[in-house]
């Protein structure tokens, strides 16, 4: 059965995580109902000193409790067994706020512990796991599912609580008044059966209800991300539309799985008042129970009916949280087996990337990579030297990025193979190569912290005056300085504060405070106006010589000062030369330029 299989998974991943904090956390819970059982066995002499059921000792626990007493040389009296009683509440209490205060912590650390290891599993993935999935559903899983887990893990605690709980009162019962004990028994085990049922219609609904919530949350990230095209297309109504109409259809979802312990609790209800009556008449009129059995058999029958019902309802709940162990397992293991080779073969070692004067040549030799039947690069071969400038043009969906997520290390190629300063990329660790490697990409991505951090990310120990030195570079100085608080001025989510070209001169700056020997522009300007465009591209040509650039874009305008220009077309390398050698009548270089030049004179006039 679907259920059990995931609550045993649930239940080994939580000893797992948790180890000895579990098995102490049950100790607690047990050591509280025992010393809640003992103050309930303190009524048995404070009812005889009231007058009710004789000497108090007409059972077992009657007689162990004056037995106590004889022991210690205390008199029964009424101050005596309430003493007793406030002493024993008072350290059941004790034992409670311990038990809760570990609970709540343990709980924490437990969803702590998976996040943090999912994340962990999801930043060192592949960049193809990336690519196949929705940033919002990774999200989903790793906030919300977790927090399922928080949940969960809480409802299991008020479960094993609660089952204790049941076994030591139902074991003072059997000693206070077994015929009652053994009816009270039966119907537990009668209405655990009848609510089974409701039980598993319920884990049904969770499971898609898990489903549903990832689903809604992607629709909802994408409309809010994509804000600015909604109110610019007027088209408002239409995202109100979709996004109520799949909330819409999660109501009914909602709703039986909101409604089922309320069900739930109705039955026992009506089972349990029903049940009082019958056990009160034939204790009484039949077997002729003493008051003070009586007394304390009614009272352990509400208690055991509060606490199998707070049971049984949790039990229900459960069935709500259950299906996100079997989620977040699923993403950990599909993350870790697209885990990459961070520290790369064992059997190479990890010798310093060569390098000339701090830049490094690439070279690309009949360079395959596929996407499922498709081919994105098809047996390309190229040279980049050291300290050039290479320009790579042709039109969307030709391979350019492709060719550089290549050599960055991001994708794997099918067949063929790449060099960095004459060592073959596969034998140089990730974790070396990639910080070597400044990236630009067309839409600069920055973080809601001060353009001093933003600066200095993954490169947590530059110093003020690297930070410096890198926007000096990046002709980004003048204008941060010119902001309101300089460096530290906060540049909001994804940098909104900012234009374009600040953002962009800003992720240059990023790209040159470390150690980096290959800049890689990936159509960086092709967002800017004129101006800002220029500003870049002054920063870039300044770079020239100091270290190697490729620089990506489909507007060749812009790769004019490269000292070479490959040409892709359908994944093929179809020409490679300078820009002046690429001009040559009946190119292919040539017949786009005189494209584009035509399309620029008429949006000119």
């Amino acid at each position: 059965m679907i259920v059990p299989s995931a609550t045993r998974v649930l239940i080994a991943d939580i000893v797992h995580r948790l180890r000895w904090r579990a098995p102490v956390l049950l100790g607690l819970m047990g050591l509280n109902n025992l010393v809640e059982g003992l103050g309930l066995i303190l009524l048995f002499p404070l009812l005889a000193q009231l007058g009710m059921g004789g000497t108090g000792s007409a059972n077992v626990l009657g007689l162990a409790v004056a037995r106590f007493f004889q022991v210690l040389g205390i008199r029964e009296s009424i101050g005596a067994v309430l003493a007793f009683i406030v002493v024993v509440f008072a350290a059941q209490n004790a034992l409670f706020l311990a038990q809760s205060w570990l609970s709540a912590l343990w709980q924490q650390s437990y969803v702590g512990s998976w996040r943090i290891t999912l994340f962990e599993a999801i930043e060192r993935a592949r960049w193809r796991f990336f690519v196949e999935r929705r940033a919002s559903d990774l999200i989903a899983v790793l906030i919300s599912e977790t927090q399922r887990l928080s949940d969960a893990l809480f409802l299991l605690g008020q479960i094993a609580a609660n089952g204790i709980f049941l076994a030591v009162f139902l074991a003072i019962a059997f000693a206070a008044a077994w015929p009652i004990a053994l009816v009270i028994g039966v119907f537990a085990v009668f209405m655990f059966a009848v609510a089974r049922p409701l039980m598993r219609r319920g884990y049904g609904a969770a499971g898609q209800l898990t489903h549903r919530m990832a689903a809604l949350q992607g629709l909802a990230g994408e409309f809010l991300a994509g804000a600015k095209l909604v109110k610019a297309t007027a088209s408002e109504e239409a995202a109100i539309a979709a996004f109520s109409g799949a909330v819409r259809r999660d109501v009914q979802l909602v709703r039986s799985l909101l409604y089922l312990p309320s069900l739930t609790r109705a039955i026992y209800e009506m089972c349990a008042i029903s049940l009082l009556a019958i056990c009160l008449w034939f204790g009484i009129v039949v077997l002729g129970i003493d008051a003070a059995s009586i007394m304390v058999s009614l009272y352990l029958f509400l208690r055991i009916y509060q606490r199998q019902s707070v049971m049984q309802q949790s039990l229900q709940a459960l069935q709500n949280h259950v299906p996100a162990i079997l989620v977040v397992k699923n993403l950990l293991r599909e993350a870790t087996a697209e885990a990459e080779p961070w520290d790369g073969p064992t059997s190479i070692d990890a010798r310093p990337v060569p390098e000339e004067g701090g830049k490094v040549s690439v070279s690309l030799s009949k360079v395959t990579v596929r996407h499922g039947d498709a081919a994105a690069l098809s047996d390309v071969s190229l040279t980049i030297p050291a300290g050039s400038l290479f320009g790579i043009a042709g039109p969307s969906g030709s391979g350019k990025s492709t060719l550089v997520d290549c050599i960055i290390g991001l994708v794997e190629l099918e067949s063929g193979s790449i060099d960095i300063g004459g060592r073959p990329l596969a034998a140089i660790p990730i974790r070396r190569w990639r910080p070597m490697v400044g990236y630009i990409a067309q839409d600069t991505f920055l973080f809601n912290a001060s353009i001093r951090d933003n600066i200095r990310w993954g490169h947590a120990q530059a110093s003020d005056a690297d930070i410096e030195r890198a926007a000096r570079q990046a002709h980004a100085d003048g204008f941060i300085r010119s902001l309101p608080h300089g460096y530290d001025m906060e540049v909001g989510d994804r940098g909104v504060r900012l234009s374009g070209g600040e953002r962009q001169r800003i992720g240059l700056a990023r790209a040159l405070v470390g150690p980096v020997r290959l800049l890689v522009l990936d159509e960086a300007t092709s967002a800017l106006d004129a101006e800002s465009e220029r500003e870049v591209l002054n920063a870039i040509v300044k770079l020239k010589g100091s270290i190697t650039i490729i620089m990506i874009s489909h507007r060749l305008s812009t790769l004019r000062e490269a000292d070479r220009i490959g040409l892709l077309e359908k994944g093929r390398l179809l020409e490679l030369g300078t820009w002046d050698e690429l001009q040559k009548s009946g190119s292919r270089f040539h017949e786009l330029w005189r494209l584009q030049s035509a399309d620029h004179q008429t949006m000119m006039t």
